[in-house]
This record gives C-alpha cells, structure tokens and sequence, in this order.
C-alpha cells in the first residue's frame, strides 16, 4: 500500500474483562513478535463522535473520520477512563492517557487535513473511498453489508436539556466548499471507557474536559500492549459511525469503517518509508 507492506490481523474480542484483555494482547503481541519491522500500527474501526452543536468546523458528524493526536494542549492521544466517582457532586475521572513517542501518523493527517483546505480538488481519502466502494458492489452477494454512504437525513443529531430530556437539533451549517465533502478528517484526542460511556451527561463531561473528539468502547488492552511491545508509533483512527462510541448498530457503521480505512490509506500513500 503506497511504498509500505501492510499485515493486517482482526481483534478477537474488546473489552475490560480478562478474557478480553488476555486475547487483545495477545493478538497485538503475536502480530509484533511474527512481523519485527512494523514501523507503524493503526487501530482502525467505527467510533462515536463528539459533534459541537454551533461551530461546524468544530462539528464531527457521521461519516466523517478522527485520527488520534494530542491536540488543543492535551496530554494524550487516548484517555482511558477506568473509574469514575462523584465526591459531593463533583464528578472525577480516573484515566490512563497514552501517546506515541513518533508523530509520524499524526504529521501526515494533519497535511492531508491542510491540503484539502488549500487545493481546490477532491481529497486523496475521497479517491480511495470511490474506489473501494465501486470494488465492493461489484463483488458483493445479497446478504453483505451496504457500504454506500447512508442519506444525510439518516444522521439525527441530538442534545440533553436539563440532563434528562432529549431534543433533536440541526447541524451546524458549513460554508460552500466542505458541502461538497462527503467525509470530513479531524486530528485530536480520542478516549472510551465503560465507565463514561452508559450516562450522557458523565459522557459529556469527559470528553469536554479531556477535549476528545471521538470515543469507542474499551481500548486500554489494545494501548497497553502496543506499549508493552515497544510499538513506538500509532495511531487510533476512527470511521463515525454514531454519537456514542461506535457500538451501536446501525447503517452508518460500514461506510464509517471504511472511510476510516480509506484515511489509512491516505496516510500511508504520503507517510515517509
């Protein structure tokens, strides 16, 4: 892919339990033990975005694509949040933050994210998504997914009032020249953790303090063991599927994930060998 080979391996199970955490590491740890030159890792999948209800270039909206970095002064590229506790109605989380020590990834999304602002054409990831997409439907059998882009009506974007009651609201309103993007990339902090995810307001919460642009689930097995293998560059990339962290089902969740895939790609064609 580009100037690099690419291994690729599927993740057995996500999650905080044992067995979860035993068969994530594991995968990871088979993966840099079989392959010992792997310069770079992508954890590639849907998550949940993190939409800002008036700004549109702050807004992350279905369909769109988040690759982690340690952006807007933060800490981290991911926080993990293991606990959370609620002292006198403060609420505290207890997280474990991780970053790479190379920003390679991160320098080259950020370029294909300065390009496309700066030259009238369409995005690298756009031409990759087309062409994965005319692959797909004409191998694909009647019972695989769908993984056209789903109808811009199909993406409810709503907000508590008052913590409690639900209100659908529109989108914040982009200028002429992103209308015509289908697939938007964003570079900044991304984070998860059961803990956070049930509750919408403590999910709001996190992600406001941490600045987080998306979530997902449970990564902390996946992080710990890229770590653990001295993988000193990667990089959480995330296709958005929802507004909570990617799990639940629905249409969105193929096109997402293969958009997050085409952004890989993307990266890859541009990223230094």
């Amino acid at each position: 892919m580009g100037n690099h080979s690419v291994v690729c391996t599927k993740l057995p199970a996500l999650g905080s339990s044992r067995e979860a955490t035993i068969a994530a590491g594991n995968a990871i740890t088979r993966l840099l033990g079989t392959f010992q030159k792997v310069e770079h890792v992508f954890v590639c999948g849907a998550g949940g975005g993190v939409p800002h209800y008036t700004s549109y270039d702050k807004h992350v909206k279905l369909g769109d694509v988040v690759i982690s970095h340690c952006g807007n002064n933060q800490k981290a590229v991911y926080t993990y949040c293991k606990n959370v506790s609620n002292e006198n109605g403060n609420i505290k989380f207890d997280c474990h933050q991780y970053n790479p020590k190379i920003f390679d990834i991160q320098i080259a999304a950020m370029k294909l994210q300065t390009e496309v602002k700066s030259i009238d054409k369409k995005p690298l990831w756009d031409i990759y998504l087309s062409e994965a997409l005319n692959k797909i439907e004409k191998q694909k059998t009647d019972n695989e997914s769908d993984f056209k882009r789903p109808p811009a009506d199909s993406d409810k974007l709503q907000m508590y009032i008052g913590g409690t009651e639900l209100i659908e609201i529109t989108h914040p309103i982009c200028n002429d020249k992103d209308n015509n993007l289908g697939t938007r990339i964003h570079v900044g902090p991304i984070g998860g953790g059961q803990s956070v995810i049930s509750n919408a307001f403590t999910r709001q919460k996190f992600t406001t303090e941490y600045k987080l642009l998306a979530m997902d689930s449970e990564f902390d097995s996946v992080m710990g063991s890229l770590m653990g293998n001295y993988c000193h560059s990667y990089a959480i990339v995330r296709g958005i599927s929802d507004y909570k962290d990617g799990s639940v089902k629905n249409e969105w969740q193929p096109y997402a994930s293969l958009a997050a895939a085409s952004v890989i790609k993307a990266i890859l064609s541009i990223i230094n060998v």
